[in-house]
């Protein structure tokens, strides 16, 4: 795969322009940085994760805290104590096949599911604060800074 380096170079010579009198490097860096959200929204190619703790008979996590802003969404939620993957679910079917008060049942998480950007809802609800489950999330692809460097996430420089 080229770098980011390699891609403006080509940039360069393609729209024919060495001497930088039409796009200075900020406007191709820039040009760049939009391709790689482009490309991240739509095909969520790059995903995270973290381990977040659970409050004890809490249905909800708020996120707000742990995420970072270029969160796309949540991808998958892993259980640490039972070692298995939560199922996603909606609101509106637990209502149908649990029945309602299912936010006063305690046991073994099995399903999560999101209401609103932040808040990861668990069922059934955890009966101790040891228990807590792993966030898998897709984000926005490291922008490329003009000094070579990356905002975040990549720990090898671009080399621009």
């Amino acid at each position: 795969m080229d770098t980011a380096q390699q891609i403006i170079d080509k940039v360069r010579v393609r729209v024919e322009d060495p001497d930088e009198r039409f796009f200075s490097l900020s406007d191709k860096v820039l040009a760049y940085n939009d391709a790689l959200d482009e490309i991240s929204e739509g095909t969520e190619v790059y995903e995270r994760e973290m381990t977040v703790q659970r409050r004890k008979k809490a249905a909800y996590i708020d996120l707000r805290a742990y995420l970072p802003e270029d969160t796309l969404r949540i991808t998958a939620v892993w259980n640490i104590g039972t070692n298995k993957w939560m199922a996603p679910i909606t609101v509106d079917e637990m209502d149908d096949s649990i029945g309602r008060q299912w936010e006063n049942r305690p046991d073994k998480s099995r399903f999560w599911w999101m209401r609103g950007i932040y808040f990861l809802g668990t069922y059934p609800v955890v009966t101790t604060d040891t228990d807590p489950v792993r966030i898998h999330y897709s984000s926005l692809l490291p922008h490329v800074e003009e000094n070579g460097g990356v905002m975040h996430g990549l720990g090898v420089s671009a080399k621009l």
